[in-house]
């Protein structure tokens, strides 16, 4: 998180707690602490911030995919990669 706040500037006040609520699931994401997301996204929905509560619907939609992709340490990423390659060349 040391990297994110060197890199970025204080958001103007009226955007703070959207801003805060951000780095809070940047933190979840870069820690792999996924196991229960639900006091985050509790946290959103006690805001009134309506930019993020269509986020955290679809995240409630999907809540076994979210726990697993923030904790379980396998990756689709080089399945991705792969396909973009390929993609590619058939153009």
């Amino acid at each position: 998180m040391n990297a994110v706040s060197s890199t970025t500037c204080s958001p103007p006040a009226r955007t703070w707690p959207c801003w805060q609520r951000v780095r809070e699931f940047a933190s979840l994401l870069a820690g792999r602490r996924g196991e229960n997301p639900g006091a985050w996204m509790t946290n959103v929905d006690a805001d009134n911030l309506p930019a993020l509560h269509g986020f955290v619907h679809g995240l409630r939609m999907d809540l076994p995919a979210v726990v697993a992709g923030l904790t379980l340490p396998y990756s689709n990423g080089p399945i991705e990669g792969a396909n973009t390659k390929v993609k590619f060349l058939k153009r």
